[in-house]
Order: structure tokens, then sequence, then C-alpha cells
């Protein structure tokens, strides 16, 4: 089974913004690192297309499928709460340093904690292995990261270290007895 995770590529947002779950424009470099990405990924359409529904991946899942894409609110972003679309700055030092203290667990204000999105996104991941078909996840970098530190056996406190960036596919083989990760850039 062969299994693409891909993050959705740049966004149109001022540096240093948090926008979790906020549908966010895409950059101008959309067209350009969409074909770079279809130019990666197998020509295969035997794949299920599965795309979180926020705007920044199911633009990329359309370019990819067409009308075939499968949209599930579990592969979106962490939820940000009151902090969607606020800069670092505005968030501020002491309230970013408590959540940083113990980001797993500790919730952003009316948002929620980087372990209930690692729950959700095993809950999916769970249900569609179960399929036995390859696909294509269309997502973002926390969840990307919350996968494979699931696959991998890796603490949650550790899956930053994985550099997701924008654009890049994650190419994930399984067999009946263990799996093969690939990282392949765009």
């Amino acid at each position: 089974m062969e299994i693409y995770l891909i993050r959705h590529t740049k966004v149109d947002v001022p540096a240093n913004t948090c926008y979790g779950q906020s549908d966010v424009s895409l950059a101008d470099s959309f067209e350009e690192e969409t074909n770079a990405i279809l130019k990666k990924i197998s020509s295969s359409n035997n794949f299920i297309l599965y795309s979180s529904p926020l705007i920044r991946c199911k633009s990329l899942a359309n370019k990819i499928s067409g009308s075939q894409i499968n949209l599930d609110s579990r592969l979106m972003e962490l939820n940000f709460g009151d902090w969607e679309l606020k800069t670092w700055d505005e968030i501020g030092k002491v309230q970013f340093d408590i959540w940083h203290s113990n980001f797993v667990y500790n919730k952003v204000p009316n948002g929620e904690s980087y372990f209930e999105l690692f729950e959700r996104v095993v809950a999916f991941w769970e249900e569609i292995i179960l399929k036995k078909e390859n696909f294509i996840l269309i997502t973002h970098g926390g969840v990307i990261r919350a996968l494979l530190a699931y696959i991998l056996g890796l603490p949650l406190e550790n899956s930053f270290r994985l550099k997701i960036d924008y654009g890049r596919i994650t190419k994930i083989t399984l067999s009946d007895t263990f799996y093969t990760i690939e990282y392949i850039g765009v």
C-alpha cells in the first residue's frame, strides 16, 4: 500500500501569524508548487484522495483529483482558538511560554491541545488504513508530524523536530510487517 502525505503549498499571510484552522489565501506560487508536486507523485489513478476541508488543502486536492475528494475535518490543523490570525507578538510572550511549556497537553485558549489533534488524526488513520488502498492525504504540517510520530512511535514533544515544508511530500509504503518512509522534496 502506498500513502502520500502532502502538506499544502505556501500561504499568503503576514509573517509570524498564527493561522491553524483559519481559511487563509494561497501564495502566488500555488500553480508552480502544484506542478512540482504533480511531477513527484505516482501517475496512477488508483489512489483515494483525502483532504482537510480548509481552502489551502482543498485547492491542491482539486488540482490532483478534480471531483473525487474526500474532505475530512480530522485532517485540519491545530485549532488555535483565540490566537487564530493574531501575530505571535499580539499573543504575547507570557501566554506563549505557558502554552509552549507543555504544548502537547496545554490547550490554546478556546482551541485544542496538540494531543487532541493527535487523537483525531490517529482515529482517522486507523479507520482508513483498514481499507488496504493506496491513498493521498492533503493536509497540514501539524497533522503530518502527528501521523509520523504515531507511525514511528516518537514522543509527541519530539515530533516538531521533523521539518515539514510547504508542498513537502512524505511517501509511506506499508507492507504486512513494516512501514517504509521516504521524503520527497519539491
